[in-house]
């Protein structure tokens, strides 16, 4: 089931965040269907170039789980997880299965936005995170709810300007 809102969350996230530098992996253009080749390039590129480039910077992924076999973190991508923030580096991974994500990534993760997951095994891992299991599988269409590490917690509704 689509139309959660994670990937509306996510570019509003990069479009009205205070970065001076986006950095979204699509391969398609320049590597058609060989993702894994195209991931390892983009995150060796991104991680050389945070280190030459001013300011805050945000790295976005959608399902990244599919581009680490057997939950396995490529070596790049554990460059930019492990180390981004020390060259400025804030890394945003969407997923509708985050129970899939590597531990690696959940070992870092300091804020969690949960949209409507359907998923037992996504449900159990939310809710091992601190989410009510029952509200995040009622969420409607666009509501979210917000945790961090450090026990905050907000509720929101992403909305559209009138045209």
């Amino acid at each position: 089931m689509g139309q959660s809102g994670k990937a509306t969350f996510g570019n509003r996230f990069l479009a009205n965040g205070d970065f001076q530098f986006r950095f979204v992996f699509d391969p398609e253009y320049l590597f058609g269907s060989d993702y894994e080749r195209a991931f390892g390039f983009f995150c060796e590129w991104v991680y050389a170039k945070c280190e030459q480039l001013p300011g805050a910077k945000a790295f976005m992924v959608d399902e990244v789980w599919k581009l680490c076999p057997n939950r396995t973190i490529p070596f790049d991508l554990s460059n930019i997880v492990r180390t981004g923030r020390k060259r400025g580096m804030a890394s945003m991974f969407l997923t509708q299965t985050p129970n899939e994500l590597p531990g690696v990534i959940l070992n870092e993760v300091m804020e969690f936005v949960a949209f409507r997951l359907q998923s037992d095994p996504a449900l159990t891992l939310v809710e091992k995170r601190g989410f009510k299991r029952e509200e995040i599988a009622a969420l409607p269409n666009l509501h979210f709810v917000f945790r961090t590490e450090l026990g905050g917690e907000a509720r929101g509704v992403l909305k559209f300007p009138k045209a």
